[in-house]
């Protein structure tokens, strides 16, 4: 009777990942109208990536803009990183992290550039209270995620660098440490092979 019980136990444990994932809505694609038509493929640094032909940022500064809220409000916000906040963060989190990784090649501001960085969030969604719980039942209850579109674009509109990106914050990790990461390291890694 007792393995029974144990099986059974065993069983709900492997299916419940599955059935909340297959339970979760799909994330938006990329936006092509606000990427300006350009088209992605699979990135070495970001899930979808983009760079005209001759992109060479060395010496150039980017401003960098705050992001705009192209999806909803979660009814429920939970964790470390609030949907008001997000566009400020993310602007922030890109000019002190991704610079670094480019060696001082390129240069991050808030305030002016020859080109400019703009990006949009098309899905904003916290953990979930289940996610506190960690482990395999924290990530089955539902990690968080922020899925974005972002371009750079010099001083006559032409997009000269796109990407789309899905970023999941699992059990372990903060929304905010995520983001701070994801610009550090691969937003980062793409701008430093612009500098050349």
């Amino acid at each position: 009777m007792r393995k029974l019980g144990v099986i059974a136990l065993l069983a709900a444990a492997l299916a419940a990942p599955a059935a909340l994932q297959a339970k979760s809505k799909d994330s938006p694609g990329p936006d092509k109208e606000f990427l300006g038509g350009v088209d992605l493929h699979k990135g070495k640094y970001l899930d979808q990536e983009y760079v005209a032909d001759g992109t060479n940022l060395t010496g150039k500064t980017i401003h960098v803009h705050p992001f705009e809220m192209k999806c909803e409000r979660p009814d429920k916000e939970k964790g470390d990183l609030s949907w008001k906040e997000l566009p400020d963060f993310i602007q922030t989190a890109i000019v002190e992290n991704a610079g670094d990784r480019s060696g001082g090649a390129v240069k991050l501001s808030k305030g002016s550039g020859s080109y400019s960085l703009q990006g949009q969030v098309t899905e904003f969604r916290p953990p979930s209270s289940g996610a506190a719980w960690g482990g395999w039942i924290g990530q089955a209850a539902g990690s968080g995620t922020i899925v974005f579109d972002m371009k750079i674009v010099d001083s006559s509109g032409k997009v000269v660098v796109a990407a789309h990106h899905k970023m999941l914050a699992e059990a372990s990790d903060s929304l905010r440490r995520r983001m701070e990461n994801v610009a550090g390291d691969e937003i980062g890694h793409l701008l430093s092979t612009l500098s050349k």
